[in-house]
């Protein structure tokens, strides 16, 4: 398993960091989630909370990993350096899952990391 990656910053608004393996690659991605769901600006107490997607390089293209996306408790808000180091850690638990079996089951991971938080 090659552990060889590269981290790209604000791919598009929605997408500030994504780690790029040979197989394996992981965004985060804010898809207007907080705490109970839809991100509600107005509930003080609500957060915008990122997403975690998992793809494999197959045929050309990067395809989504089922059951590999999941909304964590990390904040929109993070800083970069906390948020690529979060995202490392996902990164190296799926690709050392996929690399090798690309069909292997990752939902009990997924669910997993979901909870993973600064």
């Amino acid at each position: 398993m090659k552990t060889d990656k590269t981290i790209l910053f604000d791919v598009d608004c929605e997408t500030p960091v994504s780690i790029i393996g040979e197989k394996v690659r992981a965004d985060w991605y804010y898809a207007g989630e907080g705490w109970n769901g839809d991100y509600n600006p107005c509930d003080p107490e609500d957060e915008r909370l990122l997403r975690f997607d998992i793809y494999m390089y197959e045929g050309g293209d990067w395809e989504p990993v089922d059951d590999a996306s999941y909304c964590t408790c990390v904040k929109l808000e993070t800083e970069k350096p906390k948020l690529v180091d979060l995202l490392t850690y996902i990164w190296r638990e799926f690709n050392d899952v996929l690399y090798d079996d690309p069909d292997a089951s990752v939902k009990k991971l997924g669910e997993a990391l979901s909870w993973v938080s600064a």
